[in-house]
């Protein structure tokens, strides 16, 4: 094995194998106009909800299958097609972009088209993964995502309780521990 400025090939191959099962949300363009607007595309205000996504998306991969799950084989490549269905365009897919403006507008008073910081992408997240277990979407989507015992927490005023997520993690049954997705929001660089 030829070692590179302290790297073997087998641990770089490694990372590109890691990195192509990741699920990636980038901008997109074309999509349906939004509800009252001309908008078809999220470029320049929907980086910060892209963002999310694409936690999420780790996040559920990690909490379905583990760390070390690849995208290498026939089922596997089923499996990541699965997930990412969950993140499509429209209204039917429970984490689509139009789904997380849905509930900023409607919690937050966000208009279509209006940048999201890291705070209000952490309560639309969270609140948008309640809503998917409250109406049973994804099982009808994605029948092989399972997200009954996985929760996002938010921290508050950049804050984390022991007691709060314990709480959130136990919530159901005091017995066995729910998954947690902690969310810890901070704006850096801002002076005011």
């Amino acid at each position: 094995m030829r070692q590179k400025a302290g790297r073997s090939d087998s641990s770089f191959s490694e990372f590109i194998k890691d990195f192509q099962s990741r699920v990636w949300v980038t901008y997109r363009r074309g999509f349906t106009c939004l509800q009252g607007t001309t908008l078809t595309s999220d470029t320049g205000w929907g980086c910060m909800l892209r963002t999310g996504q694409m936690m999420l998306a780790t996040a559920l991969q990690v909490h379905c299958w583990n760390r070390g799950w690849r995208r290498n084989n026939h089922h596997n490549q089923h499996q990541f097609r699965q997930l990412v269905k969950l993140f499509g365009e429209g209204m039917e897919f429970p984490f689509s972009l139009q789904q997380l403006l849905k509930i900023g507008k409607e919690h937050l008073n966000k208009a279509y088209g209006e940048w999201y910081g890291p705070s209000t992408v952490a309560y639309v997240l969270r609140v948008c993964l309640d809503y998917a277990k409250e109406q049973s979407t994804i099982q009808s989507i994605s029948p092989e995502i399972n997200i009954n015992d996985f929760i996002i927490y938010t921290a508050t005023d950049c804050m984390l309780f022991k007691d709060d997520i314990i709480n959130a993690a136990t919530v159901k049954n005091k017995l066995t521990w729910t998954k947690v997705l902690v969310l810890i929001s901070v704006r850096m660089g801002l002076t005011s």
